[in-house]
């Protein structure tokens, strides 16, 4: 496995497994990036893909759109379309006919895409995916979140749908709160919307947040009917509105453990990758299936102990139950099942748009969710960020997920952590 010294590692986050895969992708090209590196943050899911459906890639930096089209962003074996998503830097691949079934493809962003400022991808990045036997029909619905408590008057209302949501349908139009104006974004790893209003909400008060069926999935299928969710914001500002919880939390009996049951199969119904998959090339991975059997060894491998000092992943596996790779893999698991439950645990969403600060590290301005993606490069043998180790990502990702451990900020948090500016 090659590796690199990158002046700023900004990695994607690409969860999967192909199942009856019988390529192999070509090893990437070492690359150099830079801190200007535009980088591919999140793919579309990587199993049981709609024969009918859209696929994306977002991106951590604004885009010039210009540069995305069907010779930049392509399927092999393919015909298609690709529009941008400026808001939430989301780029579509719309295929113009139906893909076969139960067959793996492979998307390819090129050089040639580049962000705003006219700075283009530092490497090629591609994915594989596998289709199902059928087209999408399935009707995305919409979750409120919290499923309990209240709202910030300051912040924003979220809802997480249970399947990729197509975030240019959701519009002013589509997705609002009476009587307020306000901005509308979607975190494509969570598939969760939120409606941040122009003006605070007032405090203590009852609002609803109004879905229409002008709300699609990657499949064009929209909502089944119109939606008024209720919800009611808190008395005041609510500081350290955020849950997360350790590796052990999960494998036990009490409120960590109860959350993982509740929702796994659900959040990560693709199932949960660290490290990155690229249709069994040359980097490394390890997924749980999102059902119980992969709840069950991912319980057994959070609690089980890390064999060996932090390292990269040494092969694709499945369903894991320990690490010879010590805790990095543990920790990296645990963060992602935090991002992924933020709003789910009696706290607010968003814990993955936090952004890292007074570090001394070249991660300062990344969100949690980017220093994941960092985290699962270095798992997948890509290399490690300028002046850091295994060592120092393992004890940064233990500092993420104690942040807001049992819901309570810790001391690392209020100095290392801030909301994102917008």
């Amino acid at each position: 496995m090659k590796k690199a010294t990158w002046s700023l590692l900004l990695a994607l986050i690409a969860v999967g497994i192909a199942i009856g895969c019988t390529g192999v992708l070509k090893p990437p090209a070492a690359v150099q990036l830079s801190s200007q590196s535009p980088i591919v943050l999140s793919t579309s899911q990587y199993t049981d893909v709609g024969t009918n459906r859209a696929i994306y890639v977002a991106f951590t930096k604004s885009m010039d759109a210009s540069t995305l089209n069907s010779s930049t962003f392509f399927v092999q074996e393919m015909t298609g379309t690709v529009d941008y998503d400026a808001t939430n830097r989301i780029a579509y691949y719309r295929p113009a006919q139906a893909y076969a079934a139960d067959k793996t493809y492979v998307a390819t962003v090129t050089t040639v895409v580049k962000d705003a400022s006219g700075t283009p991808l530092a490497g090629a990045y591609t994915f594989a995916f596998v289709t199902r036997s059928t087209p999408d029909i399935s009707v995305p619905i919409p979750t409120p979140l919290p499923l309990t408590g209240c709202v910030p008057p300051g912040g924003g209302v979220s809802v997480s749908f249970d399947e990729p949501i197509d975030s240019t349908t959701l519009t002013a139009s589509t997705f609002s709160v009476p009587g307020f104006t306000g901005s509308i974004s979607y975190d494509a790893l969570t598939r969760t919307a939120t409606f941040t209003p122009s003006t605070p909400f007032a405090a203590n008060t009852s609002y609803n947040l109004e879905l229409t069926t002008g709300i699609k999935d990657l499949g064009g299928i929209p909502l089944d009917h119109d939606y008024s969710l209720p919800f009611t914001t808190c008395p005041g500002p609510t500081p350290g509105n955020f849950c997360t919880y350790t590796k052990g939390g999960y494998t036990g009996p009490g409120q960590p453990g109860q959350l993982l049951d509740a929702n796994f199969s659900t959040v990560f119904s693709a199932g949960l990758t660290i490290g990155i998959f690229d249709g069994n090339g040359p980097q490394a991975s390890s997924t749980w299936s999102g059902n119980l059997a992969g709840e069950t060894a991912l319980q057994s491998f959070l609690g089980s102990a890390a064999l060996g000092a932090s390292t990269a992943l040494s092969s694709d596996v499945s369903n894991p139950t320990q690490t010879t790779s010590g805790e990095l893999a543990e920790q990296a698991a645990t963060l992602t099942l935090n991002i992924g439950f933020s709003g789910l645990g009696g706290g607010g969403p968003g814990f993955g748009n936090l952004v890292l600060v007074n570090t001394g590290t070249v991660l300062d301005g990344l969100t949690v969710s980017g220093v994941l993606a960092v985290i699962n490069h270095a798992l997948a043998g890509d290399g490690l960020p300028q002046g850091m180790s295994f060592s120092d990502l393992n004890a940064l990702a233990t500092n993420l997920n104690e942040s807001f451990d049992s819901c309570v900020q810790s001391t690392w948090a209020t100095t290392h952590l801030q909301a994102a500016v917008k």
